[in-house]
């Protein structure tokens, strides 16, 4: 039998069996990518750090820049492995409820930048009065979005007893967790950690951990993330102690029988120190233009002044994570508060 491969019998192979061909190429592609996503570990709510920024405020070009340095500087523990960012503004107002729809709902946000400043677009009137009042930009986003704010402090009850932990309160239980009790003074239970992470590794099937190699490897970044964590909410509450940033207690008048005390933190209750956020993050605020010919004329002046940090929460989000959170606040601090510069000089 003549089992010769000519010229002519390929053409006219090619000629009858071209589309078979293609087809079993098509059906390969499509087999080979099927098993890499199958097996691949996919990114989980706790891996994607992402900082939104609401309708009122302005995300400059040096935002992205400086945010994404971040993760090449290592602030951020191993855990996170992906910077993300939604700027609800870029579609008009009309898209931004969408966009945050959208984004919370798919287990994606960790802060959000807010401004206290008056919204234009959202009036209201006292009872008993025909004066049209204002809510600003972050008291419009938690009456719409309250169930994804998480306090900062305690939410207490009628009666002052806790009804629910705070950030701050549960950051703080779950670092002396791992250092028997007191993260300020105690050490580091590495046994612990040890335990709980090959515990979480198994949970979550994550194949970023398999050899033994690995799990050792990994082990000692948690290690390090415990570290994060630790000196971060000292150096947190060291800030907030200062006066560099401030805890903002709003109530949020959700319906007429119905508010919820939520605590956001003012990332610039002072100009003098933290005004230079502005370079990042800014909202337009009307100002007297100190003009002795027009007493009454106004200017619009960038500032970053009562701009707040939302801190998110999401039905999705593992929250031992969220606690990365803190670690990119220290950072927007230590690059902006004027006192934690250098001295010329120096």
């Amino acid at each position: 039998m003549d089992a010769r491969i000519t010229k002519k019998r390929l053409s006219q192979l090619l000629s009858y069996d071209w589309l078979k061909i293609i087809g079993f190429v098509v059906v390969a592609i499509i087999v080979w990518s099927l098993i890499f996503t199958m097996t691949a570990t996919r990114i989980t709510a706790a891996q994607q750090f992402t900082v939104m920024n609401y309708k009122g405020s302005t995300l400059t070009g040096k935002f992205s820049e400086r945010y994404y340095q971040t993760f090449k500087d290592g602030v951020f523990s191993h855990e996170v492995i992906e910077l993300t960012t939604v700027d609800t503004t870029t579609g008009g107002d009309d898209m931004v409820n969408t966009l945050l729809d959208t984004r919370l709902q798919t287990d994606e946000g960790d802060l959000l930048f807010a401004a206290h400043a008056k919204n234009p677009s959202a009036s209201y009137t006292v009872e008993g009065s025909d004066e049209k009042q204002y809510y600003t930009y972050l008291e419009t986003f938690l009456r719409g979005y309250y169930i994804y704010a998480l306090s900062l402090e305690d939410t207490l009850d009628a009666e002052g007893n806790v009804a629910q932990k705070g950030f701050i309160t549960r950051m703080t239980e779950y670092v002396n967790g791992y250092y028997g009790g007191d993260y300020q003074t105690g050490e580091l239970d590495k046994e612990k950690v040890e335990k709980d992470f090959k515990k979480r590794i198994k949970k979550n099937d994550d194949k970023r951990f398999q050899s033994d190699g690995e799990i050792k490897k990994g082990i000692e970044k948690e290690y390090e993330r415990l570290e994060k964590y630790r000196d971060g909410l000292i150096k947190f509450l060291s800030y907030l102690d200062k006066g560099y940033i401030a805890l903002q207690k709003n109530e949020v008048k959700i319906t007429e029988t119905y508010t919820r005390s939520i605590t956001t933190l003012n990332m610039c209750p002072n100009e003098e120190t933290m005004g230079q956020l502005k370079e990042e993050v800014y909202y337009a605020d009307e100002r007297s233009a100190n003009d002795s010919n027009d007493p009454e004329k106004t200017v619009f002046v960038s500032t970053a002044l009562n701009m707040n940090l939302v801190f998110l929460t999401t039905a999705g989000m593992e929250k031992q994570f969220q606690y990365e959170t803190i670690l990119y606040v220290n950072s927007l601090v230590e690059r902006y508060c004027t006192e934690l510069q250098p001295a010329e000089g120096a």
